[in-house]
């Protein structure tokens, strides 16, 4: 659709697509192929998917502008990214519950997983949406390939330690 198009729609149409262009970009033409990450180890799915989230903080090419501007958004939702969220986020969630799933015992509730699922992508996007600020004092971090890989298994070996022990917490609460 030309902008052209969508100048009748205002500028929250505008943006409405811009968010479509942007989470087709993320889901479609990142690499992040959900098939393939179910041919992986658990271990391996999870390094992939974790590593896919770090990757804006690498470059400053369109599609990690795509990804900083999605957890940004999702620290300060607009009208628009609500609405968006809404109707279109299903299948990028879905490949975040099916790695996290891997871990978890088959009658594991929906609503642990689900919040599981989030806390793994928010482990992320807290370093991607602070990239700039991690990169001064007091933090001084070097953001080159090293650290985001050497974050890539913290965050991994981190996640599979919590997941070992979501049945737990959801029993107590249950």
């Amino acid at each position: 659709m030309s902008a052209l198009a969508l100048s009748g729609k205002g500028k929250d149409g505008l943006y409405f697509e811009i968010l479509k262009i942007a989470f087709k970009t993320l889901t479609e033409d990142a690499g992040l192929d959900a098939e393939e990450l179910k041919s992986l180890s658990r271990e391996q799915a999870l390094r992939r998917f974790v590593r896919h989230q770090l990757r804006p903080l690498l470059f400053q090419d369109e599609m990690s502008r795509y990804i900083r501007m999605f957890a940004w958004e999702s620290a300060h939702p607009s009208k628009v990214f609500r609405k968006f969220i809404a109707t279109n986020s299903s299948s990028y969630l879905s490949a975040a519950l099916d790695v996290v799933r891997r871990f978890l015992p088959p009658n594991t509730q929906d609503r642990p997983a689900l919040c599981a699922a989030i806390s793994l992508m928010g482990q992320c996007s807290v370093f991607v949406r602070n990239r700039d600020l991690f990169a001064q004092d007091p933090f001084r971090i070097t953001i080159d390939e090293s650290f985001v890989d050497e974050l890539s298994n913290l965050i991994s070996q981190v996640a599979i330690g919590g997941l070992t022990h979501v049945e737990d917490a959801s029993l107590k609460t249950a």
